[in-house]
């Protein structure tokens, strides 16, 4: 079984990594200023510039106001992330179209079956919230099917696994896993509810119009615990629940004997989920290492597992599509 491991450099071709942000939520600013001059955005993407500078990065940021147990300002961090991730997806071009970064396209032309379906001896897992996985897949649909294909449709066709989110299919079934949880809000009954519907309309302006009342509904309404963010980084593990997210994915990819790790920097504060997940593949026998500077990551590597050696760990920098190990 080949189990890919996507981080934010898998979405580099469209979307900022960690330490690019900044300089992103403050282009955003001036976007959002053509359509609105005091668009509560404005506030909320500047905001999220000077956290950022202040800190490492925006996931440092966020682990220091969990463990002081400062929720309120970590709610309102994720928020703003959420708005981020979503107006990214917009495309800035004057045709409007979805951002989608062309390697999750040509990744899923090559693997899915003639039925569209992820093949059962590949699993995916990524630490990203953001929706480069369910654009690229509602492209592969039929023009029959595409216009109503929203994001639950997405979700339950490819049988998404989210952190945070009901576990509606058995382990076995399971195709792909998002470790931090997606860019969606939740309920107290645990009801989702989406910044968009539907991957085929992001127009910028368009989407601007239709989120904000949906967030300004939801801050209004969040300091009752009404609703919360449905992204949540692996390593909030307050509840049983989510405690057993983690023993979940170690039961999808237990029978990994090849792992391609694509644009992850293995973060210290991931480190120990990341040990726990692959450690727990106990037949790994073949490591494909994907990155601009590959050797770093191969060293950040043996702190999470040092049984693999260097002959059976293979290194590549190539920008242009995602590796595809040789047992696919």
């Amino acid at each position: 079984m080949v189990t890919y491991l996507f981080g934010a450099g898998a979405s580099h071709q469209v979307l900022p990594t960690i330490n690019e942000i900044e300089g992103r939520a403050l282009q955003l600013v001036t976007k959002i200023s053509h359509f609105e001059a005091h668009h509560p955005f404005i506030k909320m993407m500047n905001d999220l510039a000077i956290a950022v500078k202040k800190e490492v990065s925006v996931d440092t940021y966020a682990k220091r106001l969990y463990l002081q147990a400062n929720h309120a300002e970590l709610n309102k961090l994720k928020v703003a992330m959420m708005v981020f991730f979503t107006l990214e997806q917009a495309h800035m071009n004057l045709d409007d179209q979805p951002k989608i970064d062309t390697r999750y396209s040509n990744f899923f032309a090559a693997i899915l079956n003639k039925h569209r379906q992820i093949p059962d001896n590949v699993k995916i897992l990524t630490w990203n919230y953001d929706s480069q996985i369910e654009m690229a897949l509602h492209g592969f649909q039929s023009d029959n099917t595409k216009a109503y294909k929203n994001v639950d449709n997405i979700r339950y066709e490819y049988r998404i696994l989210e952190k945070n989110s009901p576990d509606d299919f058995p382990n076995d079934n399971k195709s792909i896993v998002k470790l931090n949880g997606t860019a969606t809000f939740k309920n107290n009954m645990g009801a989702k509810f989406h910044l968009f519907e539907n991957y085929g309309k992001m127009k910028f302006s368009d989407l601007l119009k239709e989120i904000t009342p949906i967030v300004s509904n939801y801050i209004n309404i969040g300091h009752d615990n009404d609703a919360s963010s449905n992204l949540s980084f692996a390593w909030e593990n307050d509840s049983a629940a989510e405690n057993q997210f983690i023993v979940k994915v170690r039961e999808i990819t237990k029978e990994t004997t090849s792992l391609a790790i694509i644009g992850y920097s293995f973060p210290m504060f991931n480190r120990e989920i990341d040990r726990m997940i692959i450690r727990g593949m106990r037949n790994l026998k073949t490591v494909y290492i994907q990155d601009l500077d590959p050797k770093v990551i191969r060293d950040r590597f043996r702190s999470i597992t040092n049984n693999i050696s260097d002959a059976d760990i293979v290194l590549s920098a190539d920008k242009d599509q995602f590796v595809f190990p040789y047992e696919l």
